[in-house]
């Protein structure tokens, strides 16, 4: 575990538990309520970690399992948000959603809730409609219409709260990586492609780190975001790179979009155009069709 973090990844092989180099990288996308999974590089080859299931999957991954342990005091506690998804984007509770109305509970009241019953629910309202979240199934249920909509829990990223309350009252702690504060290009932007498939910068307030903070993480270990390269059996039978605006009919996407999209669901599709043409590219058979010839090429992900 990387000194100053109160979290820590780990991976069993079939045989032991070991811990992930660099994992703060699957901490910062943890803890966006935004982000279904990851895919992480090992020796072997790739596999992709499914934060809501908490299983590893791929070709390789035969015999994994993923957990994620919290190092912490007895007077500490990390700080949990609760989010539902709505018709456009992931809100938290207690905030004000696309519809602009706000839940009558926050994320804290549900969180002692389910510390109570991790396998209870909780009721609460907003306008003239009841809802019941419920923990077994994370799920939201409008009790009038029945629309089902997903919710997620996940860790603020780097926020402890120390209880000192047999002293004194409640302290919140924000942890700080452990290494000189840097100006390291403030001019960088780092962004997450939610469910919603929107492109979205880290800001706060609405995220509990900002471009800045995972820019500085990042320049402490700065190969640990190796880049992957998706390829297409081009008509010479031969692999080409996906290449943003490439020679070869101004494709609208590159390797590093194909990947962004394929953290988010491995086993979706997604479309894009290159010259008069569009296509779409199944991660699930991992192929590529022209949606106007229905001519179906072979994908591949190195």
């Amino acid at each position: 575990m990387a000194t100053g973090n109160h979290f820590e990844w780990q991976l069993f092989n079939g045989q032991q538990w070991g811990s992930i180099l660099n994992d703060f990288v699957i901490e910062v996308h943890y803890c966006q309520a935004g982000a279904k999974g990851i895919t992480i590089h090992l020796n072997k080859g790739p596999v992709y970690i499914d934060f809501d299931d908490m299983t590893v999957t791929g070709p390789l991954a035969n015999g994994y399992s993923i957990r994620r342990n919290t190092l912490l005091s007895h007077n500490q506690k990390e700080v949990i948000g609760w989010y539902y998804k709505d018709n456009y984007r992931w809100c938290e509770y207690g905030s004000q959603g696309s519809g602009g109305m706000s839940s009558s509970i926050t994320s804290d009241f549900i969180e002692q809730q389910y510390n109570i019953n991790p396998r209870g629910s909780v009721q609460f309202t907003v306008g003239n409609m009841t809802y019941k979240v419920d923990f077994s199934a994370m799920t939201q249920t409008n009790l009038s219409t029945y629309m089902l909509r997903k919710v997620r829990r996940r860790p603020k990223f780097k926020e402890v709260v120390t209880d000192n309350s047999i002293t004194q009252n409640s302290l919140p702690v924000v942890a700080s990586p452990s290494a000189n504060p840097t100006n390291y290009s403030s001019q960088t932007i780092w962004e997450f492609m939610g469910d919603e498939g929107i492109w979205t910068e880290y800001q706060k307030p609405g995220c509990s780190l900002d471009s800045a903070e995972i820019e500085r993480l990042y320049q402490l270990n700065p190969h640990t975001l190796s880049q992957v390269r998706w390829q297409f059996m081009d008509m010479d039978g031969q692999w080409t790179d996906y290449i943003k605006g490439g020679t070869r009919g101004c494709c609208s996407v590159s390797s590093q979009d194909i990947e962004a999209e394929y953290q988010q669901d491995s086993t979706g599709m997604m479309r894009f155009r290159a010259g008069r043409f569009s296509y779409e590219l199944d991660f699930s058979d991992m192929s590529q069709t022209n949606l106007s010839t229905n001519t179906r090429r072979s994908v591949r992900r190195l």
